[in-house]
Formats: structure tokens, C-alpha cells, sequence
């Protein structure tokens, strides 16, 4: 087509040349063409095309073949839609409803698809991050277990000088960590304000049997309830250069300067007594310590778990606590003022064990 035949249709489209102007530019256009190829016959049924082409263009647009009919030969896809597919009634709803639901359903696969991607990646972070904890809670023969939420340092020496037990618990955690972890240049660890510390509630104890010459486990715990009662168990403690009974009391661990201890709250009970030894029970005796003089050392220091139950006023039952020694277990008996209260039935209960321990 021409420069002044594609103006022409250029500007006809906003309506600015008369039908007249554009047929006669177009016809001219095709004489002008026509003679570059001689050979070709133009006798032919479609030769009125040009008479009718400009006007089709005109009115309704261009189309590939000249035509506006899109389910003729030209449009397979869109007949096999209505032969095969169709009921011959309403057809173009009938397609517009299967495209939707055709692209409804692509996208439900989509969504589904990003949603389970989503689940895969949550499971993954999961299980990244519970591995985390376990190599952050494993120290050596021990694990901390059932952790609790972390607070500041500045909230922990407040809630601590609600209970005598926990009074100075930050400054004897410090000192406990200079005296032995201390920097060769003798710098002091301080604990900042927005320093965080995280309580656990659980220790798990591995150790070599020597009864099985396997490895066992103990279960510690040390809860303000448990059941519905407090439980905190006893321990054996590497406690200096000898091994001592104490109470296990919260464990924690807590990032200091950059670096993390796990550490624990105990109650010794080393307090020296005028007789070590019960010759009715064969108990070995012990007393705790005043609960103001509670220690904190390192959760890798635990030998294995001791069970311990209180010592309460039996008549014929000498006062203080009591220890009794066995191969791998250790039964451990105590009483006083400034302990929980004990029961009558875990008393009885030792006893009738330590009998069964003796007719063996």
C-alpha cells in the first residue's frame, strides 16, 4: 500500500476522508501495482476482492483472510471446540465458562503449589531450627530440655530479689564465671542490661554404668510444678576437687559477651555433721546448706542424678539427712526448716527399699 493510501487510511479511521477518497487512492494504487507482474491472471472468482477490500477495511477491519467469521476453515481449534465439545447452544458462554474454569482451576493448582512450598519451607525452618537448640543445648554428657522463655538481665534482678534463695543470684553467677572462666588479663565479665538469659527446666544425664557397663540416663528435672507440686531432684556435683550432693535448683543458659554457658543453680548439701553414718539403715548423713547460700556452677559439672526424699520427725528415726551408697545409685534422705516438706510415705516407701536392698 502506498504512502498516500496508508494516510489516507490512517486519518479515515477518525472519520477525516470521505469512502470515495479512499477507493479511488486504493484502486489507483492497484492499476499502478499490477503491471510489475504480467504473468499473473487476474481472471480469477476473488478478482472482485479489490473492488470490495478497501471498503471491508473500512467498516468492519482487517483481518487476516478479509473476513470477520473466526469459526470458519482458518479457526480449527475454535471448531473442534464447537463440534466436539459443544451442545450447539450457547456457545460463546459455554467457552467463556470452560476458559474460567479452566484458568480457576490453574490457579488453585498455583495456590496450592505456593502453599505447600510454604509448609515444606516452615517444616524446614522448623526442624532447622530444633536442630539449632539441640547442638545449643547438648554440652558434653548432659542436654537442657524444656526451655522456657528468655528475659533480660535488668528483669532477672528484679523478679530475684522476690525469694531469698535467688538474692545475688547475678552477682554470684559472675563471679562464679571470673573466678574460673575469668580473662587472662584479669577483665571482668559484666552482664549488660539487654543481655538475655533463658531458663530450662529439664537436664538429661548421661553416664557409664557400672552395674551394666552400659551408658544410662537420667532424667532430672527442676520445676516449680510438676503434677501439681514442685520437683527438684538431686545431683552428684564435681564441686572443686571433690564430688558433693546438692539440689538441683533452675538451670539456665545465659550469652555473656558473646559467648554461652550453660550453668546451673544448686543447694550443697555438704554442711558437716558430728555423725556421717546411720548404723540402723546404713544411711550416710548429710545437711544442706542455708538456701541464701546457694552455688551456681557449670551443668557439665553433673556426675548422674541422686534420688532424694525428705527426712521427716519419725520417732526412732535419727534427725538430719541421710545417704546411702550402692553401685550406680544413691538414695539421699534430708530434713529441715528451710526445705520443702517432706512426706511420710516417700519415708516409708526408702525404707521398705533399703530392707529389699538388705534380704538381697
Amino acid at each position: 500500500m502506498s504512502k498516500d493510501a496508508q494516510a489516507l487510511c490512517d486519518t479515515g479511521i477518525f472519520g477525516q476522508v470521505r469512502e470515495e477518497q479512499f477507493k479511488k487512492v486504493g484502486l489507483r494504487d492497484i492499476e499502478k501495482y499490477a503491471p510489475h507482474n504480467p504473468k499473473k491472471k487476474w481472471n480469477f472468482p476473488k478478482i472482485h476482492t479489490y473492488d470490495h477490500m478497501f471498503n471491508n477495511i473500512w467498516e468492519k477491519g482487517a483481518t487476516r483472510n478479509y473476513n470477520t467469521k473466526p469459526n470458519e476453515s482458518m479457526h480449527g481449534l475454535l471448531k473442534d471446540l464447537y463440534q466436539l465439545w459443544m451442545n450447539f447452544k450457547n456457545v460463546t458462554g459455554q467457552i467463556v465458562n470452560h476458559f474460567c474454569l479452566c484458568t480457576a482451576l490453574i490457579r488453585a493448582c498455583i495456590n496450592q503449589w505456593e502453599k505447600e512450598q510454604a509448609a515444606c519451607k516452615k517444616k524446614d525452618d522448623k526442624r532447622a531450627n530444633k536442630e539449632a537448640l539441640q547442638l545449643a543445648t547438648n554440652f558434653e554428657h548432659v542436654h537442657l530440655g524444656l526451655p522456657q522463655s528468655s528475659i533480660l538481665f535488668k528483669d532477672l534482678k528484679q523478679s530475684c530479689s522476690e525469694d531469698v534463695v535467688f538474692r545475688r543470684f547475678c552477682l554470684k553467677l559472675l563471679d562464679y564465671l571470673n573466678t574460673y572462666f575469668g580473662h587472662p588479663d584479669k577483665v571482668r565479665m559484666t552482664a549488660y542490661a539487654d543481655e538475655k538469659i533463658q531458663e530450662f527446666r529439664l537436664l538429661k544425664v548421661h553416664y557409664k554404668s557400672t552395674v551394666t557397663w552400659r551408658t544410662e540416663t537420667d532424667i532430672l528435672r527442676c520445676s516449680p510444678q510438676f503434677h501439681g507440686s514442685p520437683r527438684y531432684n538431686g545431683v552428684i556435683v564435681n564441686y572443686g576437687i571433690k564430688e558433693i550432693f546438692a539440689k538441683l535448683l533452675p538451670l539456665c543458659l545465659c550469652t555473656i559477651n558473646g559467648k554461652m554457658w550453660p550453668l546451673m543453680y544448686i543447694q550443697p548439701l555438704d554442711v558437716l555433721i558430728w555423725t556421717l553414718k546411720d548404723r540402723h539403715l546404713n544411711l550416710y548423713r548429710v545437711c544442706a546448706k542455708p538456701r541464701a547460700s546457694c552455688e551456681v556452677v557449670l551443668v557439665r559439672s553433673v556426675v548422674h542424678g541422686v534420688p532424694i526424699v525428705n527426712n521427716p520427725n519419725v520417732e526412732g528415726v535419727p534427725r538430719g539427712k541421710s545417704v546411702v551408697e550402692g553401685p550406680d545409685e544413691v538414695l539421699a534422705c534430708y530434713e529441715g526448716s528451710n526445705h520443702e516438706p517432706g512426706s511420710q510415705d516417700g519415708w516409708e516407701e526408702m525404707m521398705a527399699l533399703m530392707a529389699h536392698k538388705h534380704e538381697r
